[in-house]
């Protein structure tokens, strides 16, 4: 009874070792793409306040917004709506990055 106790907490990580490990695939190529964004001499500041900014202002409310839809529709839809609504800002913020491919990112530029 023990060992099949043991093997069904394991299988139940398996999905929260798999979503853990997809979100952290994605701090790599975000810290890039964050610190291309600014001049050397901006870099290390510029990333680091954007990222903190909107860790709080994003990240904050979040889940006080959750609660907030949930609690008035009673329905995980309208949660999902919004979590669509932030992909698609953030999509779209990206997508109006300059793009700095084959540039020379480690001198200053006037773009």
């Amino acid at each position: 009874m023990r060992d099949r106790i043991l093997g069904l907490a394991i299988k139940g990580k398996r999905p929260a070792h798999i979503a853990v490990s997809s979100g952290d695939m994605q701090y790599g190529p975000q810290a890039a793409l964050i610190a291309e964004a600014f001049t050397p001499r901006l870099r290390y500041s510029g990333s680091s306040l954007g990222y903190q900014l909107a860790s709080v202002i994003a990240g904050g409310p979040a889940p006080l917004i959750a609660t907030a839809l949930f609690a008035t529709y009673h329905s995980g839809y309208a949660i999902a709506v919004y979590i669509a609504a932030c992909a698609v800002v953030s999509l779209v913020s990206a997508a109006f990055m300059p793009d700095y491919t084959g540039k020379d990112v480690s001198m200053e530029y006037d773009d």
